[in-house]
């Protein structure tokens, strides 16, 4: 709740180490106590409401993707499907993603009701709270998880062949290898972010106060481009979806129900990746046009909910 530049999903923000064009420190935190007192009469309440509505969303992201992480592994039918093993890999992302939500509505929860919500620290120290270490992981993931997964989608309808010999450790390494090179990712933020050791953003800590402001910046468009990418992936699947069932209408009972389960798995998948574009992709690029249009205290208000989106 700060009038930083931070808040502009352009990345433009305030430098954290002393000054910024001229304005001392001392008066870059008293602009930021005026904004946080502004914004406090305007709206009392958003900051506990925002807290409340991501517990209850963490608590449904956990529940649903956690049932449907123990249900494939605890069955080794599912578990040596590298279909399902791909649907296991999203489910623990956004899992993940679960126990972060409801992490940071308790915490910034605690910090409302115990009236630190205006209180100046500093990205790094955001960046160690822990809802942000498992943000900053899981946020990115549950978009590029689903453009691997249409990927893999494609491989499937385009080289039935090839793909029928593939095993279950091909899903394994896929989705590893993904967690590995994210993780080089992570580092580089990490490693941006350690200068920002000035009090300049608010207590409650969302995660665009976390990060070095590029470093963020880069993360949104990432997780934008792979949600495009994978609809768009996912468009071409499910016309060669549609044409082998035009073009091999006729074979075998076996080669028949082959068909019938890629096209059920290829639709509910494709599902997934439509909804995250809807309510992830669009919302964001639209975030990031019409920050250039609002002032900073609007945005500070409306930050928590588009993230609840």
């Amino acid at each position: 709740m700060l009038q930083f530049g931070v808040l502009n999903g352009s990345g433009h923000s305030l430098l954290s180490n002393g000054s910024a064009n001229g304005t001392s420190w001392f008066h870059t935190i008293r602009i930021g106590v005026d904004s946080s007192e502004a914004i406090a009469s305007t709206c009392e309440s958003c900051g506990e409401v925002a807290a409340i509505l991501y517990i209850v969303q963490g608590l449904l992201l956990m529940a649903a993707n956690f049932i449907i992480l123990i249900a494939v592994l605890r069955y080794p039918r599912l578990r040596h499907r590298k279909e399902y093993l791909m649907v296991a890999g999203l489910a623990l992302v956004d899992g993940m993603g679960g126990v972060a939500t409801f992490t940071a509505g308790v915490g910034r929860l605690q910090i409302v009701l115990s009236t630190e919500e205006n209180v100046l620290v500093s990205r790094v120290h955001c960046l160690l709270r822990p809802w942000n270490l498992l943000f900053v992981w899981t946020d990115p993931l549950a978009h590029i998880v689903p453009l691997v997964i249409s990927f893999d989608r494609l491989l499937a309808v385009a080289s039935s062949l090839r793909y029928v010999k593939l095993t279950y450790r091909y899903a394994v390494a896929v989705l590893g290898g993904v967690l590995v090179l994210w993780g080089f990712n992570v580092i580089a933020g990490v490693e941006l972010t350690l200068p920002y050791t000035q009090p300049e953003v608010g207590s409650l800590c969302y995660m665009a106060w976390s990060l070095q402001p590029n470093y963020y910046l880069y993360q949104g468009w990432i997780a934008a481009i792979a949600d495009m990418l994978s609809v768009t992936t996912y468009v071409i699947v499910l016309c060669i979806v549609r044409r082998m069932d035009s073009v091999y209408p006729a074979g075998s009972s076996a080669e028949q129900e082959n068909v019938r389960r890629t096209r059920r798995i290829t639709i509910t998948l494709g599902l997934a990746s439509l909804i995250t574009a809807m309510f992830y992709t669009i919302p964001l690029m639209g975030k990031n046009i019409v920050s250039y249009d609002i002032s900073d205290e609007t945005q500070s208000m409306i930050l928590p909910f588009t993230f609840l989106i």
